[in-house]
């Protein structure tokens, strides 16, 4: 469970609704009250099975082992790492940082298996003014835009769309509602 103010809860639970008309491995969230605030809950993630190593964590065995993590990534689970950057950019996420993504590791052999599914969509349409968006952190060193990034992943994996977004869902977020249309026009265009 999450809190914050409502407008907090709110985009998190518009963003996850975004989020489930694309084939991306993704936490679901919903809509609950803990104590009468008003909160996003989900499921969990890890198990007796599996652990999740955040991207940050990993980053430390990676050097000491002289690995390259975005490439590990993208060779073993590029639908998740390549969609998460389509569903930030589609979503305005600016809180993507090496702590909120990593990898799901079997709690047995210590091996890493999968990245996580994509979660934490609570600072979404942040940075949702221009079609550009924010800088896109799951790519550095490298810079780009978190548009650039989506580019990238759309040519790498396809636009992974299930269904079209009930757009009614925004509610009176009007601006958020054609920003979210431009950029997913924007994505079509490179199929």
């Amino acid at each position: 469970m999450k809190d914050g103010d409502e407008n907090v809860v709110r985009r998190e639970l518009l963003a996850s609704q975004i989020c489930q008309c694309f084939a991306v491995r993704q936490v679901v969230y919903r809509e609950s009250s803990f104590e009468g605030i008003q909160v996003s809950e989900s499921s969990l993630v890890t198990s007796k099975e599996q652990s999740m190593i955040s991207k940050m964590s990993f980053d430390i065995y990676a050097c000491n082992h002289d690995l390259d993590t975005l490439e590990i990534c993208k060779e073993i689970d590029p639908e998740t790492y390549y969609g998460m950057n389509i569903l930030d950019y589609l979503t305005g996420n600016t809180d993507r940082h090496p702590e909120n993504w990593g990898f799901l590791v079997d709690n047995t052999t210590n091996d890493y298996i999968s990245l996580y599914p994509v979660m934490d969509f609570n600072q979404c349409f942040q940075a949702y003014d221009t079609l550009e968006g924010a800088n896109c952190q799951t790519v550095l060193p490298a810079k780009m835009t978190q548009r650039e990034a989506a580019v990238e992943a759309v040519k790498k994996i396809g636009l992974p769309q299930i269904r079209e977004m009930d757009m009614d869902k925004f509610g009176d977020m009007r601006e958020e509602a054609k920003m979210f249309q431009m950029r997913l026009q924007e994505l079509r265009g490179y199929l």
